[in-house]
């Protein structure tokens, strides 16, 4: 691979994750359209996903098996 591949790689990594943060920041917002109560419950469990979906991200995983370690 030359260095012109490992760029072109590097922004389509780049773009693709960038589309995905903004597609799951679409997906967090609230729907005007439903009625506050909705808009409420849907929130918690929206809140619930993020949350489990940092807790499994790799980098804190290895960040926590990194803290165990250490503390061993």
């Amino acid at each position: 691979m030359d260095k012109r591949e490992d760029e072109s790689f590097g922004k389509e990594l780049q773009k693709f994750l960038m589309q995905k943060i903004r597609d799951l920041g679409q997906w967090v917002k609230p729907d005007p359209t439903d009625n506050l109560f909705l808009q409420i419950v849907k929130i918690f469990f929206k809140s619930i996903v993020l949350l489990l979906l940092t807790a499994f991200s790799p980098v804190v995983l290895l960040f926590l098996i990194g803290v165990f370690i250490g503390g061993l």
